[in-house]
């Protein structure tokens, strides 16, 4: 484990940072970044991006292009599709339905899937 230090203000180094003086290159830096922002002020707000002024134009879409498909005609005069007939079974080898895992019903055809579906782990 390291030693905690006692003093949390500002170390030697920082605060030596904190008191040196700019250099020449930071000031002019500093300088046209306060020009930037000064040419920036005199823009109205809702115009401040350039995309904006692109955006200000009138824009004309471009040629619509569709595609020319042919009209078959319906097999159907309505254009429904017939109500189909429930199923139903009208067999006598089905004996049941088992319910297997979760509700999952299963058609059961002989005693001994009966007998086994019954006998299987949950």
């Amino acid at each position: 484990m390291g030693y905690l230090r006692a003093n949390l203000g500002k170390s030697k180094k920082q605060e030596q940072q904190a008191k040196r003086k700019s250099t020449k290159e930071e000031r002019e830096a500093e300088l046209q970044w306060k020009k930037l922002n000064a040419q920036w002020d005199k823009l109205p707000k809702f115009a401040r991006s350039p995309v904006s002024a692109i955006a200000s134009k009138s824009y004309v879409p471009a040629k619509v292009v569709t595609r020319v498909t042919d009209q078959h005609p319906s097999k159907f005069e309505m254009g429904t599709a017939p109500l189909k007939q429930s199923q139903k079974y009208t067999g006598t080898s089905m004996l049941g339905v088992a319910t297997m895992h979760k509700s999952s019903s299963v058609p059961v055809f002989s005693q001994e899937e009966a007998e086994s579906i019954a006998k299987m782990r949950r």
